[in-house]
């Protein structure tokens, strides 16, 4: 599992983690702007 991956890795720099996560970011903006997922907003409300 992602953890057990994450401990085999030891430790990252903080600035790898923050490319990845931009990298991730990116990624699931393409795929909102695509329609293909939906992002909830930071405002939390609830979707029917």
């Amino acid at each position: 599992n992602i953890r057990d991956e994450m401990e085999a890795l030891g430790p990252v720099r903080l600035t790898e983690v923050q490319e990845a996560q931009k990298q991730i970011i990116n990624v699931a903006r393409k795929l909102s702007d695509d329609g293909t997922i939906v992002l909830a907003g930071r405002g939390g409300e609830e979707m029917v």
